[in-house]
């Protein structure tokens, strides 16, 4: 019999605000039989009777309940700070507009010294006299500010993105420009830049420049089309930058004379390269890469691993784990069975292409428990792995296990307080960074190629690679020695479905349930013993939605709003389509595939509202729900269709009888004939003659008057025997 030891879900914590309808509440205190609340007064807004804050116990079902149908609202949680939709992160901000704001600082406080110093005045046209006095103080200012940035900036050991960062950091330098020549707009705008810097500190000084269009000397494609030609080039041949310069001018010449020979021509790329721009171009990969291609691992290990006492947890999900593992094992990547509901391009961004080939696998784990939180295959080319990685953590898996066929369940799962990970490219991102703050987790970052900083979950890929992919047939090998003539491709027979089941029929019934000497029990044993007394906490589904989802745009209609043709309506979306420009509104949405029975939309940048789905049969639905109801949908019965289209034709034949045997009447053909079968066609054309023939325009009742003997005015009939064409009576006959 299959075991559960699925506990109730924590949606809500001591200290969380929330709105289940139009009234908020807070938790005061987490019970076995539910959370104690207390509703803040609020005025229903169609009495107008003013309600006085009450306690009352919620039960599990109860927020369940109201979760699932879209109306439990978080407002906020302990430790989570609001973000704001206007806010722009820091870490969003580029080195220019950094460089910016630093001048406009230097002013103001170079200002406000000379202020202290009873040397100017108060008055913003004391500033605009002694604007040269303040600029003088404000480049010293500015050079410490300067040091300030550059002694706290964090060194980062690992291989950025290569698109939303730049590649070259410039130095700071303080440049004031004059606006209009004018030497007087100086003090007016350092007078300005005072008060914002008073009112909002650094980030009222920040501009627009992010708006505004600008080139620098090189360009993104080319900076990351060198970086990719070296990522290729370095190795632990430690070339010489003259070496890499002359490979880089190659290879630029190589791809214009591919663009330029191409059916439809591409811009070509700038062949002027220094050997410096070579050299930072180098840097992006990370100094921790760098020394590991030119070095090797063990000479890297030597130099830069570091030493501790060991990690030490308390709780569950505490600390997670998180890294990718390219399987020591070729499969066959063709369309099987549970692959049927995926779109052409998903598969073929997938590489379902038949071909054998070797997987990455993105996995997270928790520390203190040692369990298996997510399990993903990582295609090439596929981009946000950290975000789908972090959405498998917190979801709830049985269903995976279930369709397994796994006699325990894949309920580990919950909101992690700290996130370990290396600076691997699948991993940065200032998207996964913003995910990660907005949850309120602690990311610690291991530069790239220090496993034994995350040596929980390297030990399970080894724990993987002895216990389970060295069963199946495929294996690969380290080097060409140990591999001899074993062609791992010719001896592939293992599919991806195949594989997929096994993995997790592995996870959750093997290595869950496997002893493990640093815990004493086993994975399963200790999470219930971890959860018993300290049940772990989850995200509602807006929340959900928010951190995980798609946002699109959608145009509002009498439908609604539509996404994967499941319509979704709201009061508050009959209020936009009815409002002023309804008929022309577009709404931005954001939808989650784990939970499509609601979505959030939100019109002008404002607030979010919760949608339901018109139809609730979608309620708690995913997406896999609507795409199979598609497919089959889209199944047709043989022998059904073949009678339908028998019908059809049986139709056909009969009306084309029917209309041959309508020649054999006799009807009149005369000129007189042609002539009221034309009347009779045209008798409800309306046109202004007719108007005027027909007469002044006649009340309702003006028929019963005119039976009672009273004077009316000619009727249409009458104005049309004047004219010498019969009455509608004779043409109806």
């Amino acid at each position: 019999m299959p075991v559960s030891l699925k506990p109730r879900r924590k949606l809500l914590e001591e200290g969380c605000r929330f709105r289940i309808g139009p009234r908020p509440a807070e938790v005061i205190a987490v019970r076995p039989e539910g959370y104690v609340v207390i509703w803040e007064e609020w005025t229903d807004p169609k009495t107008g009777v003013v309600n006085d804050p009450v306690h009352e116990l919620l039960n599990y079902p109860r927020v369940e309940t109201e979760n699932s149908h879209g109306q439990l609202v978080i407002l906020s949680r302990p430790g989570v700070q609001d973000a704001d939709p206007s806010y722009i992160p820091r870490h969003w901000r580029t080195h220019k507009e950094t460089s910016r704001m630093l001048v406009r600082k230097a002013c103001a406080l170079g200002a406000k010294e000379l202020m202290a110093e009873e040397r100017i005045g108060m008055t913003r046209q004391a500033f605009e006299q002694d604007a040269e006095l303040i600029i003088a103080r404000a480049r010293t200012v500015h050079a410490r500010l300067v040091q300030e940035v550059l002694a706290s900036r964090p060194r980062r050991g690992a291989r950025p993105t290569l698109y939303g960062q730049e590649a070259v950091r410039k130095p700071f330098v303080f440049d004031l420009t004059v606006k209009n020549g004018d030497p007087t707009s100086k003090g007016a705008s350092i007078y300005k830049w005072l008060g914002k810097l008073n009112r909002f500190g650094e980030d009222g000084l920040y501009d627009k420049l992010r708006k505004c269009g600008g080139k620098s000397g090189h360009s993104e494609e080319l900076a990351d089309f060198v970086t990719s030609v070296l990522d290729d080039l370095i190795d632990q041949e430690r070339q010489e930058i003259n070496s890499l310069h002359d490979s880089v001018l190659a290879a630029i010449n190589n791809e214009n004379k591919r663009r330029v020979s191409a059916e439809l021509p591409l811009p070509t790329l700038s062949n002027r390269v220094s050997k410096a721009f070579v050299r930072k171009q180098a840097a992006r990969l990370g100094r921790a890469a760098l020394v590991t291609r030119q070095r090797g691992f063990d000479e890297a290990y030597k130099d830069m691993h570091a030493l501790g006492v060991g990690i030490t947890t308390l709780r569950a999900l505490e600390r997670v784990e998180i890294d990718e593992y390219t399987i020591d094992l070729t499969l066959l990547l063709r369309l099987t069975g549970i692959f049927k509901l995926l779109t052409p391009a998903e598969a073929k961004v997938l590489g379902m292409d038949g071909q054998p080939k070797r997987v990455v696998i993105s996995a997270a784990i928790d520390v203190h428990t040692r369990c298996l939180l997510a399990l993903q295959i990582v295609p090439k080319g596929i981009t946000g792995v950290l975000k789908q990685t972090l959405e498998m953590i917190y979801t709830d898996k049985t269903t995976i296990s279930d369709a397994a066929g796994c006699k325990y369940d894949w309920f580990q799962h919950g909101a992690p307080e700290e996130v370990v990970m290396d600076r691997g490219g699948s991993y940065i991102s200032d998207e996964a960074y913003h995910i990660l703050a907005s949850l309120g987790i602690t990311n610690l970052g291991t530069p790239a190629g220090k496993p034994w900083l995350r040596p929980f979950i390297e030990r399970v890929f080894g724990t993987m690679h002895k216990t389970f992919l060295q069963r199946f047939s495929g294996r690969n090998f380290s080097n060409v020695v140990e591999r001899g003539r074993n062609d791992p491709a010719a001896r592939a027979t293992l599919t991806l479905e195949e594989f997929l089941s096994w993995l997790v029929r592995w996870t959750v019934d093997g290595y869950h349930n496997r002893r493990q000497e640093g815990l004493g029990m086993t994975p399963l044993q200790a999470w219930k013993d971890a959860t018993e007394d300290a049940p772990v906490r989850g995200l509602s589904s807006s929340e959900m939605r928010l951190a995980f989802g798609t946002r699109v745009k959608r145009k509002l209609g009498r439908h609604g709003v539509t996404i994967n043709r499941v319509n979704y309506q709201g009061k508050y979306l009959d209020n936009l389509w009815f409002g002023p420009d309804g008929d022309n509104k577009h709404l931005e949405v954001c939808y989650w595939h784990g939970d499509i029975g609601t979505i959030d939309v939100r019109a002008d940048a404002g607030e979010w509202k919760t949608i339901l789905a018109a139809d609730e049969r979608w309620i708690g639905k995913t997406e896999m729900d609507v795409r199979e109801w598609l497919v089959s949908r889209r199944e047709i019965d043989p022998e059904a269709e073949a009678t339908r289209l028998e019908l059809v034709y049986e139709m056909d034949q009969r009306s084309r009888s029917l209309k041959a045997m309508n020649g054999l009447l006799a009807r009149p053909r005369d000129a007189k004939g042609l002539e009221q079968a034309d009347t009779y066609f045209a008798q409800y054309t309306d046109t202004a003659e007719r108007r005027h023939l027909a007469g002044p325009h006649r009340d309702l009742l003006a028929d019963e008057v005119e039976v009672t003997g009273q004077e009316t005015g000619a009727s249409p009939l009458d104005a049309a025997d004047t004219v010498g064409l019969p009455a509608d009576d004779d043409l109806l006959e």
